[in-house]
């Protein structure tokens, strides 16, 4: 891929295989078939699926194709706000979270003062 043009149009996109499709369609399971032991890219829809993949390549493609990191997304807002405090905090440090925001967060909360963050 070279161009602008060419870019926003095939990013994300696998690459074209014989008898297949052209664009590959969005994947709806909440869960996959795993014979024996729970491994492989794909395990339960929450945790992603191969639509998610798909956009997270486009969406890195475009924005920055020459960056190392790549992008992530996440199932709900609730879930990408905890991967951002979980994986910054440290014990020590301090946060503010509001007193009125999504149902679960007093759980976060509650995590994080377990973890020492205040």
């Amino acid at each position: 891929m070279t161009g602008d043009g060419t870019r926003a149009v095939r990013a994300g996109l696998p690459e074209a295989a014989p008898n297949e499709p052209t664009m590959p369609g969005p994947v709806f399971a909440a869960h996959f078939h795993l014979p024996g032991e729970v491994a492989g890219p794909y395990t339960y829809g929450r945790d992603g699926n191969p639509t998610w993949t798909h956009l997270e390549s486009a969406i890195s493609a475009l924005e920055a194709p020459e960056a190392e990191a790549g992008t992530l997304l996440f199932p709900s807002g609730m879930a990408a706000i905890s991967a951002v405090l979980f994986s910054q905090l440290r014990a020590g440090d301090t946060v503010v979270l509001p007193s009125d925001g999504y149902q679960v967060l007093p759980l976060v909360r509650e995590q994080l003062t377990a973890y020492g963050v205040t």
